[in-house]
């Protein structure tokens, strides 16, 4: 039967290894982009960044009626909810894999997170 030194040194050691997976683990590095994030009426997502490089157009990821909670910075938000409809930035961007279909135009927007920004 182990004994208890043991199976604290045994704790102690998988308790490293998982430190130090995690901390081996890369973050994902964000993608760039000058443009304007705005409110769009109609179809979600209802917030979106027009890229000024490209053109491209990429949607806040929704949860429900609104963006969901870590998809954007603390603060960003609530200058939409106050008013501002339009907050050109470069932001960086966390593209997510899942596509949103626009029905009127017919073309696919890519959901993304914002990570931060700067003005």
């Amino acid at each position: 039967m182990p004994s208890t030194l043991m199976r604290k040194k045994f704790y102690l050691l998988a308790l490293m290894c998982a430190l130090c997976q995690s901390t081996s683990v890369e973050a994902k590095p964000c993608k760039n982009v000058s443009g304007t994030l705005s409110v769009w009426n109609g179809h979600p997502p209802s917030l979106r960044i027009s890229d000024t490089a490209d053109g491209n157009i990429y949607g806040v990821e929704e949860a429900g009626e609104g963006p969901s909670p870590e998809a954007l910075p603390t603060g960003l938000y609530a200058r939409i909810l106050s008013g501002e409809n339009h907050i050109t930035a470069t932001f960086c961007l966390d593209i997510l894999k899942e596509n949103r279909r626009v029905v009127y135009e017919g073309t696919e927007i890519r959901l993304m997170r914002i990570t931060s920004y700067t003005e």
